[in-house]
């Protein structure tokens, strides 16, 4: 096979241009024929993207559509594309429709690629994918290419201008501390440097990364949403005060959002004066500051569960499955105010067959560990790991944990 690819290409964010669209009808039946080049757009992480275009004269299947837009199949999403750059025609003799496949494997794209029909034993370019978008793979498909599908048709793109995904880091913190102030915390692996935190922050920030919610994550996970290659999630647990104090100014200034595991019975009604000295945590006046901002969305941590007994067992394994459910139900129902509490963070990263089973029936769709790795789809949602950021790494170290 002939292989051809664009070397340039820059990722265009629209927004003003969508305005809320009513969705009309399911009309999985009609194919639409583009009538001139016309760009594909998807809303990513709450962005409008140009995520790709369709080539002049080519026919793809409609999934829905909308006011002014047909949408077509994007990976595991629905691109639309502008009416007025297209017509409904019936199907005439289409021979690479796609069928039902496992779209587990994800690639992201390195630079705009083109994406090509093969059906007649020739290479025909049909569709192109910007760069930096992750894309759902059919197979491999020889040595230099992958099979895919878009807009109902089977294409294939061109392996070196890709590189296999390797999932979607959730970063972990805890604990922030002006070195200065940091007297009694220096060797505990749950606390960085205010300094540090900025450094992680301002990279996200230089390098392009989009910062995603988890309900976002969760949209990704269960092959509804799309994402683009270079994206982190924020994740705290514990809700320390120094996490209003330090990280919360922090991710304002850079427009990130996180979300914030709390336990619910170290959290006091109003502020404490703060203490470098001895960990405290934020209370509820503090909460609802930095919810009405929504840059922090508040999770459950347990209520009283993250403790040990004796034996140093985590009292969310050794307590009973009532004793479970009853502190999971108050946890949410503390938060309840700030948010639907549909996330949690196992104390100690630590859990058993039972704890899965109170979270599963205490309606929590997602679970974080402290297992070290990043998200893939297929993954247990359940048991999703995470990258910790301690005060032994650099930013060296961070680069490794965040790039693909």
């Amino acid at each position: 096979m002939k292989s051809f690819w664009l070397l340039s290409g820059v990722m265009i964010v629209f927004i003003s241009f969508f305005t809320e669209q009513h969705i009309i009808a399911k009309t999985s039946s009609e194919f639409l024929k583009t009538t001139k080049r016309t760009a594909i757009y998807d809303e990513i992480a709450g962005e409008w993207r140009k995520v790709g275009s369709l080539e002049k004269g080519q026919m793809f299947k409609v999934e829905e559509e909308s006011d002014d837009y047909y949408h077509i199949r994007f990976s595991h999403g629905l691109g639309q594309v502008h009416k007025q750059d297209a017509v409904i025609v019936e199907d005439l003799g289409f021979t690479n429709l796609e069928e039902k496949h496992d779209l587990s494997q994800m690639i992201i794209t390195r630079e705009p690629v083109t994406v090509y029909d093969n059906a007649t034993g020739t290479l025909i370019p049909f569709a192109k994918i910007n760069h930096n978008m992750r894309y759902a793979v059919i197979q491999s498909y020889g040595e230099n290419w992958w099979k895919i599908a878009i807009g109902g048709r089977i294409g294939y793109i061109y392996k070196p201008a890709t590189e296999v995904d390797t999932g979607v880091p959730v970063l972990m913190y805890h604990h922030i501390l002006k070195d200065n102030e940091n007297k009694n915390y220096r060797d505990i692996s749950t606390t960085i440097s205010l300094d540090f935190f900025n450094e992680n922050m301002k990279y996200l920030a230089d390098h392009r990364y989009k910062v995603i919610t988890l309900q976002e994550l969760e949209g990704y996970l269960l092959r509804k949403e799309n994402l683009t290659g270079k994206v982190v999630a924020i994740t705290f647990d514990d809700g320390l005060k120094t996490n209003y104090l330090y990280a919360y100014p922090l991710l304002k200034k850079y427009g990130f959002k996180a979300t914030e595991f709390t336990i619910t019975n170290r959290t006091r009604k109003d502020p404490t004066p703060f203490n470098p000295d001895t960990l405290q945590f934020i209370s509820f006046t503090e909460i609802e500051e930095m919810n009405v901002s929504e840059i922090f969305r508040f999770q459950a941590h347990t209520h009283g569960l993250h403790s040990r007994d004796v034996n140093y067992n985590p009292l969310l394994i050794v307590k009973s499955y009532e004793e479970v459910m009853h502190d999971l139900r108050v946890n949410q129902e503390l938060l309840a105010p700030y948010g639907d509490v549909n996330y949690f963070a196992y104390p100690f990263g630590q859990y058993d067959e039972e704890a899965l089973q109170a979270l599963k029936d205490s309606g929590f769709r997602m679970a974080f560990t402290t297992k070290p790795g990043k998200v893939q789809i297929g993954d247990s949602l359940l048991e999703l790991k995470r990258q910790g950021i301690g005060p032994w790494h650099d930013l060296q170290d961070f680069d490794k944990k965040i790039s693909n």
